[in-house]
């Protein structure tokens, strides 16, 4: 229906020397969204074949939204880039939630405190930018706003709360030791046991693995 069009995106493309990934969030969910989420394939798209850097990206973007005709629609956004053969990353955040990383299972999971401005509020945006080195077997967690947001209960009040970063920060590290596919699932179907009101948002949580060189 019109009235659910939009809302969280995911996109993952293969380049040269290893992934781009976007995740973003609009707001809202109607036909203006819908065409929001649209302009963001489109441009990430593009983004492939020039390989521009994800501050670049978000500058271009943030002015493609101002210029629409849905002008005033926020949007949330991570963008990664993963490179294979130098084994780093680069994650630019704008006004997204952070991501986490699981380096070593004996570690408390680590977050990226990135913050950023929202895309399509300001003419010039400060997009917050974070290089790292990666590892074999680094998983490293995206996710939106929604996740956060999801309502429960606490155990010891009654009282409605909600999950934040704390309570997603322990299931992750509840579920770290299990196989990457078997976490995701564990940590999904934990989210919705203790969510005992009906989502406000859109939820959406992806994870993935560096594998060994040569895998």
């Amino acid at each position: 229906q019109l009235a659910e069009l939009g809302g969280d995106y995911l996109d993952i493309r293969r380049t040269n020397l290893g992934w781009d990934i976007l995740l973003a969030d609009v707001s809202g969910h109607d036909m203006g969204a819908s065409y929001h989420t649209v302009l963001l394939k489109a441009f990430f798209e593009e983004n492939i074949r020039t390989g521009l850097d994800g501050i670049t990206f978000f500058d271009l973007i943030n002015h493609q939204l101002l210029q629409s005709k849905n002008a005033g629609r926020m949007v949330t956004a991570a963008f990664l880039r993963i490179n294979r053969e130098t084994m780093t990353g680069e994650v630019v955040s704008a006004g997204h939630p952070s991501m986490i990383r699981i380096r070593d299972k004996l570690e408390n999971p680590f977050v990226f405190e990135l913050e950023g401005d929202v895309l399509g509020m300001h003419t010039h945006i400060q997009a917050a930018r974070r290089q790292f080195e990666l590892k074999s077997g680094d998983r490293y967690i995206l996710y939106s706003d929604g996740i956060l947001d999801t309502s429960c209960k606490d155990g010891e009040t009654g009282k409605k709360c909600k999950l934040g970063l704390k309570g997603l920060l322990n299931l992750i590290q509840k579920y770290k030791n299990l196989p990457l596919s078997q976490m995701v699932d564990a940590i999904w179907k934990a989210i919705l046991m203790i969510c005992h009101y009906k989502p406000k948002d859109d939820m959406l949580l992806v994870a993935f693995e560096i594998p060994a060189n040569g895998e």
